[in-house]
């Protein structure tokens, strides 16, 4: 059974499995923060809608930066891009 929540604009994930385990699809999110996370572009499309998305913001240094352009290749309608890079 896929969980729809069409109220979530906006999505902050440090984990995708927890999504895809349980089966959650969030077909309106437009704002999209990644927390220490590796690669998980190929999941992303399973839990939301990657073409809609319009502000991204990546707060990982584990995030390769090939996924990373990847990511923006398929974001179309992105307006907002944030790489967060912190060394502490």
């Amino acid at each position: 059974m896929l969980d729809s929540f069409k109220s979530v604009k906006q999505i902050s994930i440090h984990d995708t499995q927890t999504y895809i385990d349980r089966s959650v699809y969030l077909p309106n999110v437009n704002e999209l923060t990644i927390h220490d996370c590796g690669s998980i572009s190929t999941s992303l499309n399973k839990i939301l809608p990657l073409i809609q998305l319009n502000k991204l913001i990546i707060n990982s240094k584990k995030f390769r930066f090939k996924d990373i352009l990847n990511l923006i290749n398929v974001t179309l309608n992105l307006k907002t891009f944030k790489w967060v890079l912190s060394f502490n």
